[in-house]
Parts: C-alpha cells; sequence; structure tokens
C-alpha cells in the first residue's frame, strides 16, 4: 500500500438489537469521518450517540436490508487512507423507519462504534470487530486497497436441477450474490447481487449483468471469487442453495461450462453436489475513463443558476447571504462557491464561455410596485442576452451586475425546474453529432426548500435518460435542505409520476456549511462524482472516446511570449 491509496471498507453485522414489534429490523449504516482529536479527548470512541456532531463528516451510506439482524452489505464505504495521518471514524447502524428519509434522526438506532484506520489495518486480516454501543450485537469491518481497474465482466449465469429449498409445496426463489474473498483468504465479503426469480424453483436464468471488476476480485482476475445461489424468503431470511469457487480468469476460459454447485449440509456434516451452474457467457469489457474522453477532446462545459428569492435576506444587511463587504472584500458563500467551480472547471474548456441564470427574482416597473411586478423565476444573467459570460471573472461580474439592475429585488417561488429543463436543452444542444463530444455541469447554489420538488423530479429523470449532465446542487446558509437530500438519491434512485426511474444518479447535494467557509473542500465533495456520471452516459449510449487530439508543437517564442520575467533571475536556455 502507497502511503495514500483508495481503500474500501465492507460492513458486516451480527445479533442486531429488534426494533420493529411485528419483523426483525431494516438496517443500514452510515459512516462518518471524525477530527482524531474528538475521538482522542472525549468519550464519543465509547459511546457514539445517535445524532452526529457538528465536526462529523458523513462519507456513505449503505444499502438497506430488510427483516434481518445478520446484515451484509454490498455497498462499500470507500476513502483515502494515509499512513502519516491519523483518520478517524464513526459507524452507525440505523433501522429504516421511513423509506428515503436521509436524516437519520427519524430512524431508529440500532447502535454506533468508533475506530481508526490504522486500527483497521494493523489487525490481523485487516478485520476489525468492534461491539455497538446503545445497541446490541456487533460489526465486522474488513478493509482492502482499491485497484484501478473500471473493466467489466459481462456474464450470464444460469442453473439446472438446483435444490428446492421451499418443501413439497413452495419453490425457491434463488438469486445470485458473488462474494469476493478477503486479502487472507479467510472470509467472503458480498460484493454484488443479481435480480431475484420468483416461484422459478430448480432451473433459473438470470438477466446479463456487468459486474465491476475492481468489486468482485480487486483487478486480479485469478483471485477466487464465490458465486452464492440463495433463496430470498419473505421474512428476509435466506437459505444457502449451494455456491461455486472460482475466478474471473477461469469464468471466462469456461464460458458455456458447467459447474458443480456444492452445498454444504449442518445436518450431515457434509458437502455434496446440488445442481449445477452453467455460465452462458463471460467476457472482459474495457471501460473508458474520464481522461480518456478528455483526451479525445471532450469539453466539460459550466451552468451556473444562483437563488434570488427573499429568503437569502436584504441585500443591504451585513451577515445576510447576498452581503457584499465593500470594505473587506471578503466574498459571500454564494461567491466563494462560484469561484472554486468555476476555477476548477475553466480549465477543461477551450473557449471558459459559461452561462449563468438567475432565478426567483423580480423586475419592478419604472413606477416602482404601482408600475407592477413581473416574477422572473428565470432570467440570463450577465450582458449576454443568453447568459453566456467568460471565466471565472465572467461569472463573478456577473453575480455582481445582477444587483445593478433596474427595478431588481429578491423576491420568490424557489423553483428549480424552470432552470433545469432550459439547461438540459442547452447540454443537449452541446453535442454535434460525432464530430465534438460535451458534457456540462449545472451548478445550482440556493438558500433552501424547493416549491416545486415533484417537478424538479421529473425534469431530472428525463434529463438522467437524455442530457450529458450532471446537477450540482449546493446549500447556501442554515435553512431545513431535507428536500434536497431526496433529490440526491444515493440510496433511492428517482422516479417520476409516471415510475419510470433515472437512468443514472446525476444529481450530488452538499450544504456549503458543512465545509465551515472551505471553498476549496467544498468544490472537492460536489464534483467527485462527476468523472463517474460523465463516463457512465457515454458508454451506456456506446460512444467511446474519440481519438487523442494530438500534441500541439510549441515553439520556444510562444512559450515565453506574455510571461513576464522582470523579477525572476536569468533562465538559462542553452541546455
Amino acid at each position: 500500500m502507497t502511503l495514500n491509496s483508495k481503500i474500501e471498507i465492507s460492513v458486516k453485522c451480527r445479533n442486531l438489537k429488534k426494533r420493529d414489534l411485528l419483523s426483525a429490523s431494516d438496517p443500514f449504516c452510515v459512516l462518518y469521518s471524525v477530527p482524531p482529536n474528538l475521538i482522542n479527548t472525549t468519550s464519543i470512541a465509547k459511546r457514539p450517540s445517535k445524532v452526529p456532531s457538528i465536526h462529523e463528516k458523513e462519507i456513505g451510506r449503505t444499502e438497506v436490508l430488510y427483516d434481518t439482524h445478520f446484515p451484509e452489505f454490498v455497498t462499500r464505504f470507500r476513502t483515502d487512507y494515509y499512513f502519516e495521518k491519523e483518520q478517524a471514524f464513526i459507524l452507525r447502524v440505523f433501522d429504516e423507519d421511513k423509506k428515503g428519509i436521509q436524516d437519520v434522526t427519524k430512524h431508529d438506532y440500532l447502535g454506533g462504534t468508533a475506530f481508526n484506520l490504522g486500527q483497521l489495518f494493523g489487525a490481523l486480516g485487516n478485520s476489525l470487530a468492534r461491539p455497538l454501543h446503545k445497541g446490541k450485537g456487533y460489526v465486522i469491518l474488513q478493509g482492502e486497497e482499491v485497484s484501478s481497474c473500471a473493466d467489466l465482466l459481462h456474464v450470464i449465469f444460469s442453473g439446472h436441477d438446483l435444490k428446492n429449498m421451499d418443501g413439497l409445496f413452495g419453490k425457491s426463489d434463488p438469486f445470485i450474490q458473488v462474494e469476493s474473498q478477503s486479502a487472507d483468504g479467510k472470509s467472503w465479503n458480498p460484493a454484488w447481487k443479481s435480480e431475484i426469480i420468483m416461484n422459478n424453483n430448480k432451473n433459473p436464468k438470470w438477466k446479463p449483468a456487468k459486474i465491476p471488476i475492481q468489486t468482485i476480485c480487486n483487478g486480479d482476475l485469478y483471485r477466487k471469487i464465490r458465486i452464492h445461489i440463495l433463496d430470498w424468503d419473505r421474512d428476509g431470511k435466506t437459505d444457502d442453495m449451494g455456491a461455486v469457487e472460482t475466478s474471473v480468469a477461469d469464468l471466462i476460459k469456461n464460458t458455456h461450462a458447467e459447474f458443480p454447485v456444492m452445498r454444504y449440509s449442518k445436518r450431515k456434516r457434509i458437502t455434496k453436489q446440488s445442481g449445477k451452474l452453467e455460465v452462458n457467457q463471460a467476457k472482459i469489457i474495457e471501460v473508458p475513463t474520464m481522461i480518456d474522453y478528455i483526451s479525445g477532446g471532450c469539453e466539460i462545459t459550466l451552468q451556473v443558476a444562483v437563488d434570488f428569492t427573499a429568503s437569502n435576506g436584504a441585500v443591504s444587511q451585513p451577515g445576510t447571504l447576498h452581503h457584499r463587504d465593500r470594505i473587506t472584500h471578503k466574498l459571500n458563500d454564494y461567491q466563494a462557491a462560484i469561484q472554486q467551480i468555476g476555477s476548477i472547471l475553466q480549465d477543461y474548456s477551450l473557449t471558459k464561455e459559461f452561462r449563468m441564470y438567475g432565478f426567483g427574482a423580480a423586475m419592478f416597473g419604472p413606477s416602482g410596485a404601482a408600475g407592477g411586478k413581473i416574477k422572473h423565476e428565470f432570467f440570463p444573467m450577465g450582458s449576454n442576452s443568453n447568459g453566456v459570460v467568460v471565466g471565472v471573472d465572467g461569472l463573478l461580474h456577473a453575480y455582481e451586475e445582477t444587483f445593478q439592475r433596474p427595478g431588481f429585488d429578491l423576491y420568490g417561488p424557489t423553483n428549480f425546474a424552470p432552470v433545469i429543463s432550459p439547461a438540459t436543452q442547452e447540454s443537449i444542444s452541446q453535442q454535434h453529432g460525432g464530430s465534438r463530444q460535451s458534457y456540462s455541469i449545472l451548478c445550482i447554489l440556493t438558500d433552501g426548500a424547493i416549491t416545486d420538488l415533484q417537478q424538479t423530479i421529473q425534469c431530472i429523470v428525463e434529463a438522467s435518460h437524455s442530457a450529458p449532465m450532471s446537477i450540482i446542487i449546493i446549500g447556501v446558509g442554515q435553512a431545513n435542505f431535507d428536500s434536497m437530500e431526496a433529490l440526491d438519491a444515493d440510496v433511492e434512485p428517482l422516479r417520476d409520476t409516471r415510475g419510470r426511474m433515472a437512468a443514472r444518479d446525476i444529481v450530488q447535494f452538499v450544504p456549503f456549511r458543512q465545509f465551515r467557509g472551505d471553498a476549496a473542500q467544498l468544490a472537492s465533495e460536489t464534483l467527485k462524482e462527476v468523472p463517474e456520471q460523465l463516463v457512465q452516459y457515454f458508454y451506456s449510449r456506446g460512444i467511446p472516446p474519440m481519438e487523442p487530439v494530438a500534441q500541439p508543437q510549441f515553439e520556444e517564442e510562444e512559450i515565453f511570449l506574455n510571461m513576464n520575467f522582470e523579477d525572476e533571475d536569468e533562465i538559462d536556455l542553452s541546455h
């Protein structure tokens, strides 16, 4: 492991507390990073409370597993590992009470535990067992360094003569769970699950699947994996129908072959064959990276939408969200977010042209209120009628210029749909057949809950199917952002009113206050999902990266033409 690496943490729970009267719990886990001094100097390490402190930062969440006190989660937590730093975390386990609600205080607390990465990776087999405080049972944490492999295993499985686990009057409901082997070879961790085939009994055929190679074998095609066939039951429990131990390389080599499914009988204490697993197809699909698309000339464009609703507070009042300090010239949160995100993204655009919009404002006529008020849910900012500005300076200037518009005032409502819809069309229009690739990021800066949630969900679902676009929502101020969390569908995919599910998760919500004014950290958090979302868009449509753009031939005169060396030492170009 290098001094700084990407690592993954998988979680299993054992003997969780029963919180539901008539059924087992529906557990999920949330991982938080904690300043090491907080762990070392307070009682939080021994007694993590249900409610995270203001010093904690959420890293991620697992899926919800229903009706079980012994969950083994497929979703893993990924974070950076630094040998030279103490990195502390708190893992909390909850029983889902209200489906889709992000606020953990709305769910039952099953307990928590604190640990650091030194303890995890210093433990035998990189595996750590911890009791849950304020609950019962314990968690098993497994850590592993992540390879950089992005390839997929395209595979089709079918079963033959599998054992019926539901007796004479029932039929098994089989599904496949592919399990990765721990680094020490002593345990198995769930890595991928297939769909459940209901009432199929002995001869299921599962849908074609594309499984990340990194997830199941960490990029090592010869590392052992276990293909576990399980029978789903309505009480949330599963019955073991048998398993096959193999490797990705073996699956590819033996396409169309049948593997014996071996099942251990606890009663007879023997292992015997219980049907066969056929590999109908198995091949590696190379997945391009964001760098591949960028190298081929794919441009990343930025569209910014700013909330000018009255809830931001009077512009002239110090401490309000849109107030600009004329004495210290310190940027407000809107300006800081615009500057940091724009500074990062402008390097990926040759023209550095961005679009900037405002929403929620009002324009008064020449006679003030008597002249009538025109409510603007959406309007272009800057001097260009289409809202086009150049570079970060153009973004900041357009923001400042907006307050100088005749009759301008903060108003309302906070509607996102009128912003997302034209931004979606703009991102689609930037694609020019096969001659150009472009991907757009819509950054919405807002201070509060939206008033058109359902219409916004409709627009997001539509954009996920049709547009080369990601949406970043940055919450400014201290408002309640529960509705924003619902749009960031990390746990449950968004669905429109017709039930159509989003094709991709394209929304990332981050509250500015979480970073306590650190705009650089804010930008890092908001943009971290964009590379995967960009690749998902192009790859799902069968659009490969274009050929890498030829390297320009630099002339010495061009390199030094616009550089001022008046205050520098003389540069020797003779070598």
